[in-house]
């Protein structure tokens, strides 16, 4: 059984990989990586993330048709026009200085090379601080976008006062939450200013919608109350907080002077 099988599917819809020179974005501990050098037989497919040692404890390494390096996609230095096709999944709302990473991603594809990048949360939605969002018993430990609306501060004397979490722990939340540089923080407008600035042609931009922050485990009813969006409908829409994640479909143009 395909572990990774529902995300390849959805790459195979968008972009040919057998035989072609793939560059995977975050490719993590490597899994979805191999899944397709084994089920789609590229040419060659290449990982970089830029915590392979420190987080998933893997390292550098090269197999038949498919090798893992410690990179960051802002400074990666393979030649120009070397890859056919960009993957990444789960990795746009971590990088740092998207503008550029995707004028990296632009320099290494041949004209006619394409991007598909399906991620989320984003930091504006409901689930944005990624707290252990993926933890069922801890998803609800920050209250609905709380961390759009609720100050450091706040947001301590709630987990110690409201969640009776030892201080100390809630204060290591709270720097996670507001200052840990594990996620990029941009915001809906951000991300779409980035993709149409990039010089891409955008075949598709597809916008995940939730109001719950069970959404991973399949709640769907609208934890948006009017209480929470009059404090955030100031600084941010409701088409700006329904937003969870995207799923972007670019190409590089074939015309070499526009590329």
């Amino acid at each position: 059984m395909q572990e990774y099988g529902w995300m390849i599917n959805e790459i195979k819809a968008r972009m040919e990989l057998e035989n072609k020179m793939i560059l995977e974005v975050g490719c993590g501990s490597g899994k979805m990586l191999k899944e397709i050098a084994v089920t789609c037989r590229p040419k060659e497919i290449i990982g970089i993330d830029l915590n392979l040692d420190e987080w998933w404890n893997v390292k550098d390494r090269k197999d038949e048709n498919y090798s893992m390096l410690q990179g960051d996609i802002n400074s990666f230095a393979y030649p120009d026009e070397y890859f056919d096709g960009i993957v990444t999944m789960a990795t746009f709302e971590h990088i740092k200085n998207l503008d550029q990473a995707l004028e990296n991603m632009k320099r290494l594809l041949k004209p006619g090379g394409k991007i598909i990048s399906i991620f989320n949360p984003i930091w504006t939605s409901v689930i944005g601080h990624h707290y252990n969002f993926w933890l069922q018993e801890e998803n609800k430990l920050l209250p609905p976008w709380g961390h759009l609306w609720m100050t450091e501060d706040e947001m301590n004397i709630y987990l110690v006062e409201e969640k009776k979490i030892e201080p100390e722990k809630a204060r290591e939340i709270c720097h996670k939450v507001y200052h840990d540089d594990i996620i990029n923080r941009m915001t809906r407008k951000d991300i779409y200013e980035a993709i149409i600035s990039s010089g891409f042609i955008v075949r598709e931009c597809r916008e995940q919608i939730a109001f719950n922050r069970g959404r991973p485990f399949g709640a769907i009813q609208n934890e948006l109350t009017a209480s929470i969006f009059n404090r955030l409908c100031d600084r941010y829409s409701l088409a700006d907080l329904a937003v969870y994640g995207f799923t972007v479909f670019l190409e590089k143009y074939r015309t070499a002077c526009l590329s």
